[in-house]
């Protein structure tokens, strides 16, 4: 991560004397909760133990290189404080040279950002001893508002007597509050699998929340008028697929029900079309491009479908071109579909050899005479998965003929 002044980053075994530095200040840690660092020993040991995970970073001034500080958050079940299974809790120090310029200010704005929009928690909290009325500031700056709750963390250093104030900071997303709500751990496994997210596969590294589509789909009609292009922007770009998900079922909804607002309909495929990138297995294709980009071409040139297909820069680009054509075809143009076929008809990869012989399936269905004009000077050649999807419904004599 990284803002105007600074890198948060992981720490290093070479950060040693750096947070030595800091950390012996008996100013410093004491504020926080932990005892003054006594020797650069000491400090490794504790960036080996405490700091290298994925949760706490070094805060790292550009103009320097050196670790002037710590920022992190606390999961559920290693928080100080008691919180939510889907919430964290924040904390973060910085050198006393550097007190009073808004270092931390600055950090946390960051955190609070990847908190919400990569890790997606629904609630962020803070606490602070009121002695370091500072820290609390820090907080009271990006948002966090008082809860009124002391709480006793016995535990930190010199704590016994010095109660803490709590501070909390809600998800603003309502999309991805909600969608939270319903992740069902059970589930993540199957779908991973479905999704092919192994090693080399196509949907290598995508994460789950074990959420299905129909309660996606409900989350999704509660949610979707109070969310807008900020919300989407922040849902879209999760590592969760079922959020990427939510965010372009309810980019569908503002433009189906934006009708006669066709600014509005241009944004929606502006952001749609900017955020490939996260679009980027079947369903989210599929249950998206033709509801958007497939509407909006009804009566507009379809270069773009073409240009999708021909120099998509990945899989799922070319998917959107063909796809989309399902529009077309439910409004009785096939045309495209047969040409956007042509351009993918070699394409070696199953997933765009399934979507075209899917779609060419779809064409058959308005024009079985078209299909089957198309297939004939064509079939010998065709991937044998996308010769099976155009023939699956003609009748079992005439699929033979096509398959022998």
């Amino acid at each position: 991560m990284e803002t105007e002044r600074m890198v948060l980053r992981e720490w290093r075994e070479s950060d040693a004397e750096a947070l030595f530095k800091y950390a012996s200040d008996p100013d410093v840690g004491p504020r926080a909760g932990w005892p003054p660092h006594k020797s650069v020993d000491e400090s490794r040991e504790i960036i080996e133990k405490l700091f290298c995970n994925d949760h706490t970073w070094a805060i790292e001034l550009k103009t320097t290189g050196e670790a002037i500080g710590c920022i992190g958050y606390y999961p559920f079940g290693e928080s100080n404080i008691r919180i939510g299974e889907n919430d964290a809790e924040v904390g973060y120090w910085v050198g006393k040279p550097y007190w009073g310029q808004g270092i931390c200010t600055e950090a946390l704005h960051e955190l609070i950002d990847y908190c919400f929009h990569e890790k997606g928690f629904a609630t962020l909290w803070g606490d602070f001893f009121p002695d370091n009325p500072a820290s609390g500031r820090v907080m009271e700056k990006s948002g966090f508002s008082d809860t009124g709750l002391i709480n006793c963390c016995s535990h930190l250093y010199h704590a016994a007597d010095r109660p803490v104030k709590v501070l909390k900071l809600e998800n603003s997303n309502i999309l991805y509050r909600e969608i939270l709500l319903h992740r069902d751990p059970s589930q993540v496994e199957g779908l991973m699998r479905f999704f092919k997210t192994g090693p080399g596969q196509y949907g290598e590294g995508d994460r789950f929340l074990g959420i299905k589509v129909p309660v996606t789909r409900e989350v999704v009609k509660a949610c979707w008028q109070e969310t807008g292009f900020k919300e989407l922007e922040g849902c879209i770009v999760s590592q969760y697929h079922e959020v990427r998900l939510a965010a372009l079922l309810t980019l569908v909804e503002i433009f189906s029900h934006a009708k006669k607002n066709r600014e509005l309909q241009q944004q929606c495929i502006d952001f749609y079309l900017s955020h490939t990138l996260y679009i980027n297995n079947w369903d989210l294709v599929d249950l998206s491009c033709y509801n958007l980009i497939g509407t909006w071409l009804l009566d507009k040139d379809r270069k773009l479908l073409y240009d999708l297909a021909r120099s998509g820069k990945t899989i799922w680009e070319q998917r959107i071109g063909i796809v989309s054509t399902m529009q077309l075809i439910r409004h009785g143009q096939t045309d495209d579909t047969f040409a956007i076929a042509d351009i993918l008809l070699h394409h070696k990869h199953d997933l765009i050899q399934k979507a075209v012989g899917w779609l060419l399936r779809e064409a058959g269905k308005r024009d079985v005479t078209a299909l089957k004009a198309y297939l004939q000077p064509r079939y010998k050649e065709m991937p044998r998965t996308m010769l099976r999807y155009a023939i699956e419904k003609f009748p079992e004599s005439e699929r033979l003929l096509y398959i022998a």
